[in-house]
């Protein structure tokens, strides 16, 4: 039920090692849909749409960490920007 897969920082995607690696060196998860908002973790985290939001983190993410540990752990992204599959 989660056929997309979302990259927390998809400009990470565009360096040459990419090409070498074949590999994105940024989290990747898989979702049921893609976003459909820009928002940021730091905005979503104090409003009605982290519920929203916290559907793009790591599976299991807890909010029981500071802002800036979330986002040094790799646990949600720091940006939702709107696309499509």
């Amino acid at each position: 039920n989660k056929p997309y897969l979302f990259y927390f920082n998809i400009v990470k995607c565009a360096s040459p090692l990419v090409l070498l690696e074949f590999q994105c060196p940024t989290p990747q998860i898989c979702v049921e849909k893609c976003p459909d908002r820009y928002l940021t973790y730091l905005n979503a985290r104090s409003s009605r749409d982290f519920e929203y939001y916290k559907q793009f983190c790591v599976p299991g993410f807890k909010n029981n960490k500071g802002v800036a540990e979330v986002l040094q752990d790799g646990d949600c992204p720091a940006v939702l920007i709107p696309s499509k599959p």
